[in-house]
């Protein structure tokens, strides 16, 4: 397929041009625009643990299996030399990860050769919709589950199977898929052709001894601990009753009674025509009020509340899925691209199908060909997304409506960002402090803090309980005298997780300074 965008990629017309123009804006925004201090650097100072010698659960911790953390140490490794630009250099990664992952869908839609690079386009920009380009463990997991429903779509069942396997050594969620793709390959064992695919089983077989030598993986997994607070009832919550609440939300509801009343006005009184139009309802809303009322917030109001409803995407997972009933679309192939959607949605922070919206796009086949038709359509589709991504950030002030951007610069890690004054301002104090403290920790501010300084005295990147296996191992730093604690005065009393090291460093260390940004503790 690739041969084919290459090939037909010199005979774009202006609307082909105006939408490159449009990604191409997306991309730079992504790219090089933005950044916030918490999320951003987990994966990546955990990465720089590995690259600093340290085994990841015998000398730090992690709760979900280690294989993202191979994968981006590996990936990784040539730009160490650019210590600077790691964070840039990561985001241009996933970036490609990105197109990857649209490419794979796009073998499966078979949409017209001639705009491969448009269909290109606006499938990367739909899959990476308003996430945050950062190294991540479920967007790994995407990847590799792309690839595994691509093969799977072409019976290639062992490629398939060795995909899943990789998605599920990123996270506990996707055993289900694999666990799914496993059975399923036992009972069609006579369609493996093991025999024609051997060099297959013995490539595979040469990586994962490859993996187990160069990180010593088996004895790495000997002391594996996953911290086991609060998971039953996490699962239960991201996994099935947060779609069951979408629904109840009143606003929800108004959504259903419009979209009925559409139908019937229309005269089109059937369950097929009621879902397609239900579901515009609901994309027009997600996509394109959003970025109306955070402009009105952040411009009119001067306040930085940003408006986005993830739970109506649930509501569209739970109508595809009466969707794929009424249309009898119901064979393997649909039931495990929809749990492997499910799957994604399975998180503590995230947890919304949004991630997954491009591979509903396979769901919805005809629709999306018919939709993609018209270059003009796209066009908007992806002024939409951006004009989203544009005015809903994460984490972070807003640098599309700031006065004032400004560059890190002398930076370890993320220097080429641009971002506002004031996050230039505390990335520079933090400098300050870590030049004047030695052995120093970041409790649960600026996640990259240990990559950009290489101070690791602590096993917890991120210092919550359910993050902290070996939580007992930390909270014994405090018995000594030349560690200093740092912590971020706006998140003090305002944590995302219960976080024990934290109520423990406020209550038994003394408040020895405090700046603009920071209060440190000795």
């Amino acid at each position: 397929m690739f041969n084919k965008i290459f090939k037909h990629s010199l005979q774009l017309n202006y609307n082909d041009f105006f939408i490159i123009l449009l990604f191409l804006l997306f991309a730079v925004y992504s790219i090089f625009f933005g950044i916030e201090m918490m999320d951003s650097g987990f994966i990546i100072s955990l990465s720089k643990k590995i690259e600093c010698g340290f085994e990841i659960y015998r000398d730090f911790d992690y709760v979900r299996p280690p294989i993202s953390i191979y994968f981006w140490n590996l990936l990784l490794k040539p730009f160490w030399y650019f210590h600077d630009y790691v964070f840039l250099i990561s985001r241009v990664l996933v970036f490609i990860q990105f197109v990857i992952i649209s490419y794979n869908i796009l073998s499966i839609l078979k949409l017209d050769a001639q705009s491969s690079w448009i269909y290109l386009t606006i499938i990367t920009v739909l899959s990476i919709n308003i996430f945050p380009l950062m190294p991540w463990h479920t967007t790994d997991g995407l990847f590799f589950l792309s690839f595994a429903i691509r093969y799977l779509y072409f019976r290639k069942f062992i490629l398939s199977l060795f995909f899943a396997l990789l998605a599920f050594g990123i996270k506990q969620s996707f055993l289900i898929p694999f666990l799914m793709l496993l059975v399923y390959c036992v009972v069609q064992y006579k369609k493996l052709n093991f025999r024609e695919n051997y060099w297959y089983v013995l490539v595979i077989a040469i990586f994962f001894i490859f993996i187990n030598i160069y990180f010593n993986a088996l004895d790495s997994l000997y002391y594996y601990k996953s911290s086991s607070s609060g998971q039953m009832s996490n699962f239960f919550k991201t996994g099935f009753q947060h779609f069951w609440n979408a629904f109840f939300i009143k606003r929800n509801l108004l959504f259903l009674i419009v979209g009925g009343g559409i139908v019937v006005f229309l005269k089109k009184k059937n369950i097929r025509n009621f879902i397609r139009i239900y579901l515009c309802i609901l994309l027009i809303y997600c996509f394109c009020l959003p970025p109306i009322f955070n402009l009105y917030y952040q411009l009119v109001n001067s306040n930085q509340h940003q408006y986005f409803n993830f739970d109506l995407f649930d509501n569209i997972f739970v109508i595809s899925i009466i969707y794929c009933i009424v249309e009898l679309r119901f064979n393997f192939f649909t039931v495990f691209l929809m749990i492997c959607i499910w799957s994604l949605s399975i998180s503590w922070g995230y947890n919304s199908i949004i991630l997954g919206l491009s591979l509903l796009t396979i769901v919805y086949k005809n629709e999306v060909k018919y939709l993609f038709s018209n270059k003009i359509t796209i066009s908007v589709i992806i002024f939409i997304i951006l004009s989203l991504r544009l005015t809903n950030t994460y984490g972070e002030e807003n640098t599309f409506i700031s006065e004032r951007l400004s560059r890190i610069t002398n930076t370890p890690i993320i220097s080429g960002i641009f971002t506002t004054v004031d996050k230039n301002n505390y990335i520079n104090e933090s400098k300050r402090i870590v030049e004047f403290y030695k052995n120093s920790i970041f409790v649960n501010c600026l996640v990259f803090g240990s990559a950009m300084y290489d101070e690791f005295p602590n096993r917890a990147v991120w210092e919550y309980d359910v993050e902290s296996p070996n939580l007992d191992k930390d909270i014994a730093l405090l018995q000594r005298n030349d560690v200093v604690y740092i912590i971020d005065k706006t998140r003090k009393h305002n944590s995302f997780h219960k976080s024990t090291f934290s109520e423990e460093i406020l209550s038994k260390k003394k408040l020895i300074k405090t700046t603009r940004y920071f209060e440190i503790y000795k």
